[in-house]
């Protein structure tokens, strides 16, 4: 449903099972291992850490209702978090 009637891309790789030399056998399993590049999936784990850093330091709940307010907030724990690291940096090297 979320590809065919949203247009959602997927980025993962399917890679669940064991390797072989064949084709997957369901079609969005084949088309993403046909036109998935992994090289945007490489640095996920960056991404992934970012995330839990932010949920671990600064909670992982957003308390507001509107999407501008989600999106002032999520801003303003990034730069919060940015902060942290930097003053983490200078005070112990």
């Amino acid at each position: 449903m979320a590809r065919d009637e949203l247009g959602i891309q997927s980025l993962m790789p399917s890679t669940n099972g064991r390797p072989t030399g064949k084709e997957p056998t369901g079609y969005w399993r084949r088309m993403m291992k046909r036109f998935l590049h992994l090289s945007h999936y490489g640095q996920r784990w960056q991404v992934e850490t970012g995330y839990s850093m932010i949920k671990r330091r600064l909670g992982e709940v957003v308390r507001s209702v509107t999407y501008h307010g989600r999106r002032r907030l999520l801003l303003l724990k990034a730069i919060t978090l940015n902060l942290l690291l930097l003053a983490w940096l200078v005070l112990f090297y």
